[in-house]
């Protein structure tokens, strides 16, 4: 079993430990302003992707762009505990992403929240969303660098990986620089469009966080060429 592996049993342990909602039911902070600037630009049939949708904390919010809403995550039991009343004309599969069931130039706009940081795989799956988003299509994510302040806190550097963490033992995580996330997108055929500081409150997380903390993340806007295959 590779880290990719290991990494997603520990988060589907994690969903199936309680019935409760590990991240709440209320959207990520930053995301409402950037929603709003989407509603603005993608065409009233944009194909939307919520990559690595979790408990579906987003989808209520998401949901209100025009177009048709997908959502995917590796968890069974997460995607299990998604509300009844945010499922409503979505379609929710189980996936991997790095192996999405989706054919090349699908979306409009990928959603990554809280992921690329907890991913071993990360170029592996940015390179996968660059093939099934569409040319001109969008990817919004946030990634977090040492600002942030679970940064190191309750964190062990993995033997195999001095730049990583494994938090509580159990949980990849890994913080990235401006210029290496730059780096990343751009290497596979994206280029970033709009960068910006964002911090926001969250409160405790059942079996994971127990007090309530702030997060700060660089929140990027990539897009995909039309030249980009």
């Amino acid at each position: 079993m590779n880290q990719a592996e290991k990494n997603l049993q520990e988060w589907d342990k994690l969903y199936q430990s309680t019935s409760d909602s590990i991240w709440g039911h209320d959207p990520v902070g930053f995301l409402p302003d950037y929603l709003s600037y989407f509603a603005k630009i993608l065409p009233p049939d944009a194909k939307i992707l919520d990559a690595g949708t979790g408990e579906g904390r987003n989808l209520k919010l998401i949901s209100q762009l025009s177009g048709e809403l997908h959502a995917v995550d590796g968890s069974i039991h997460a995607l299990n505990k998604i509300p009844a009343s945010f499922r409503s004309g979505i379609t929710i599969k189980q996936s991997l992403l790095d192996k999405l069931p989706y054919p090349d130039h699908t979306f409009n706009l990928i959603i990554g929240i809280d992921i690329f940081e907890t991913l071993p795989n990360i170029r592996d799956v940015i390179g996968e969303f660059e093939r099934v988003l569409a040319p001109n299509g969008y990817i919004l994510c946030n990634i977090p660098n040492e600002e942030d302040e679970i940064y190191g806190i309750d964190m062990q550097h993995p033997e195999e990986d001095s730049n990583a963490w494994l938090y509580q033992s159990k949980y990849y995580y890994k913080f990235y620089s401006v210029d290496e996330v730059v780096e990343l997108f751009t290497n596979s055929g994206l280029h970033i469009i709009d960068s910006k500081r964002c911090q926001w409150t969250e409160q405790a997380h059942p079996n994971f966080r127990s007090n309530s903390h702030a997060h700060i993340s660089q929140v990027y806007i990539s897009q995909k060429t039309p030249s980009t295959n």
